[in-house]
């Protein structure tokens, strides 16, 4: 198992937001030192992608690739300032592939001439059983097809495994919910992340065998698994449905990681932003 990282931009007050204090650079930076020490402490290579001061957002790696099975999707994110990041995050994982000789091949969204085909990859909730997909002001219904074409080979029933579901009150589908591993999900205690699990029920049965988690912290709702560890918010690994998500997902209450996340969540970003996270690499 490996990750891939980028460095924070000396842009990031710069980055997208939706309201509220810029990102204050210095404290951004030590908060992404000790999140990557975190995961690093729990996979064989971290892979780090430099940081380009003229792509404030450029840290939130998640939305730039995707990884489902042994394929890794480029993206075109939805905002338009941010499409430059894949360039630099493509050259990088392509260079790591043939390094060592991965399984993982590469499909790019580059390949789609129609510009107006965006995905996020903080859209997609990758169960290792289905792929859900978030319809949002970042990810299109034209996006959600190109991923669903391309990944429709990991699943054994295809296209079948992968579902799109609207994201209502959020800028992302994992702002309103995450996986944990062993079919455990967790979900926002909002009407953003009801209706999650409603399209959940509704596409794939009530006896779709997944546990849901609410979540009564909105931060506690973004979870990033990392082998036998889960990263949370800081604080949030003191909740008692966190702790009893981390118990259902094989998760021993010591590996539960609390990481700072204060000057990203002001730029909106969460847990899962900062990482990619390619299980087969080695």
């Amino acid at each position: 198992m490996a990750a891939v990282v980028r460095g924070v931009s000396a842009g990031m007050a710069r980055a997208i937001r939706r309201g509220g204090d810029a990102p204050v650079y210095s404290i951004a930076v030590e908060q992404h030192r000790k999140y990557v020490d975190a995961i690093a402490q729990r996979v064989r290579s971290v892979i780090h992608v430099p940081a380009r001061d003229d792509l404030p957002d450029c840290c939130f790696i998640e939305d730039t690739a995707v990884a489902v099975g042994k394929k890794i999707l480029l993206t075109r994110p939805g905002a338009r300032s941010r499409r430059e990041e894949t360039k630099d995050v493509e050259l990088t994982i392509k260079s790591e592939i043939s390094r060592f000789k991965s399984a993982y091949s590469v499909v790019s969204m580059a390949e789609e001439s129609n510009e107006d085909v965006t995905l996020d990859g903080g859209d997609v909730l990758f169960t290792g059983r289905h792929c859900f997909v978030g319809i949002s002001s970042r990810t299109n219904e034209a996006g959600f097809e190109f991923l669903r074409k391309h990944f429709a080979s990991e699943f054994a029933e295809g296209a079948k495994s992968i579902h799109a579901i609207q994201v209502k009150d959020d800028l992302h589908l994992k702002s309103l919910a995450t996986f944990a591993g062993n079919d455990q999900i967790a979900f926002d205690d909002s009407v953003g992340g009801d209706h999650f699990v409603q399209e959940v029920e509704r596409l794939i049965g009530a006896t779709h065998g997944y546990s849901m988690h609410r979540m009564s912290v909105h931060e506690a709702t973004n979870v990033l698994r990392v082998g036998d560890a889960l990263l949370v918010s800081k604080g949030c690994e003191l909740l008692p449905e966190m702790q009893k998500l981390a118990e259902m997902a094989g998760v021993k209450r010591q590996d539960i990681v609390g990481v700072e996340n204060s000057e990203f969540a002001k730029a909106d970003g969460a847990i899962t932003c900062r990482s990619l996270i390619l299980p087969h690499l080695f």
